[in-house]
């Protein structure tokens, strides 16, 4: 599985909870095992700022990244995940109530 390019983990339609059990803690397991993933897929889930640090430390190889409907980022993750992630050139945010525009000009 190391050279695993897409993974998706994204609400199952019908699942009221969304990811179930996908955190900080299983999302940077995967990040540090499938370090060549260019396409991340974790919508409904409740990553936060620490996870997406992580990402962009890892996923050296990462290009389209959907976060849509998560709604423990903010800002600060999408700001930081531009500056970190040079290969990173899609991103979906979705409804964010909590990420402005200025934060992925």
């Amino acid at each position: 599985m190391n050279h695993l390019q897409t993974l998706i983990l994204s609400k199952v339609v019908g699942d009221s909870d969304g990811c179930e059990g996908l955190n900080d803690r299983s999302l940077g397991l995967i990040a540090m095992r499938l370090r060549k993933i260019s396409r991340l897929e974790v919508e409904w889930c409740g990553i936060t700022q620490n996870c997406i640090d992580f990402i962009a430390e890892n996923l050296n190889e990462l290009k389209i990244l959907n976060l849509n409907y998560c709604p423990t980022l903010y800002d600060e993750a999408i700001l930081s995940l531009s500056k970190r992630a040079v290969k990173l050139r899609w991103i979906s945010l979705g409804t964010q109530p909590e990420t402005q525009p200025h934060a992925i000009k």
